[in-house]
């Protein structure tokens, strides 16, 4: 033992753990998006993982769990840091809720035009079952992007007059759509271009803005009301 480490107090001694456990999990998570980037499925071993994050088999199995719990971790990093750009992009936008949706649009479509990003995003799919750990973060997640957006959207239905628009329907959506050509844009870029794109989503806003999903109409669809 160095004399240094002789001398440091044992609350020190618990930060400095503390950081190496993270410093680990960190390069074990870079590892994983890495690896599921690259092979998709076929990247999904933990030898190939602890391999290329540069430790053993042993330490992956001392912090997860499973391979499903690695797996989530990534998933939430990535989902997380994708939300931190777009939020960077809206929040360096013109205060008006239009331009701060043409940000978010514009953002969340540049973000995942990566073919590495759908292989991460097919194999987060395939692992999710109801319950499980995958589909916990990705409710938890899904609720943090809604939650940008609907607060977009109601300033946005305020600034064109629109105060019954359904801002929670209006961001699910808006969500779905941009999935939609994400999905669209990652497989075949001859049938959608990335402007075509974000103008097809800028327009679906402005038209639903306008005048579309009204809150109270919506009541007569829900599951239960049976109409004649």
């Amino acid at each position: 033992m160095t004399q240094v480490a002789a001398t440091m107090s044992p609350e020190r001694t618990k930060k400095a753990e503390r950081k190496a456990t993270l410093d680990r999990k960190d390069a074990l998570i870079a590892a994983t998006l890495k690896c599921l980037s690259e092979d998709g499925h076929d990247g999904l071993s933990i030898r190939r993982i602890s391999a290329e994050a540069g430790v053993s088999v042993g330490l992956i199995n001392h912090h997860y769990a499973n391979k499903e719990d690695l797996v989530a971790q990534a998933y939430e990093h990535l989902t997380l840091s994708h939300l931190e750009v777009i939020k960077t992009a809206v929040a360096a936008a013109d205060d008006t809720a239009a331009a701060q949706m043409k940000a978010f649009i514009r953002s969340m479509t540049m973000v995942v035009i990566d073919p590495g990003v759908l292989r991460c995003w097919a194999v987060f799919w395939t692992m999710t079952r109801p319950g499980n750990v995958l589909q916990e973060i990705h409710s938890q997640t899904y609720k943090d992007y809604l939650r940008v957006l609907e607060d977009i959207f109601r300033r946005l239905a305020a600034e064109n007059g629109n105060p019954l628009l359904d801002t929670r329907l209006a961001a699910v959506g808006l969500m779905a759509m941009l999935d939609g050509t994400w999905i669209v844009l990652s497989l075949n870029q001859e049938a959608l271009e990335i402007e075509e794109a974000i103008r097809l989503a800028e327009a679906w806003v402005d038209a639903i803005v306008k005048g579309g999903v009204r809150g109270a109409p919506l009541e007569r669809y829900r599951i239960g009301n049976a109409t004649s």
